[in-house]
């Protein structure tokens, strides 16, 4: 999930929230480290990264 994360930021220049490029299926396994729909990508990626 990190790399798609990863690929979705580089190719848009991280904007955007998760819940516009995953839908709730996805998003449920992140749920754990704090990631909804509403946090952007550049964080959620951060947050996973560490």
């Amino acid at each position: 999930m990190k790399e798609i994360i990863k690929e979705f930021g580089e190719f848009n220049g991280w904007r955007g929230c998760m819940g516009l490029y995953f839908n709730t299926k996805q998003l449920r396994p992140l749920k754990k480290y704090g990631i909804t729909a509403a946090t952007t990508l550049e964080e959620a990626y951060n947050i996973i990264n560490n």
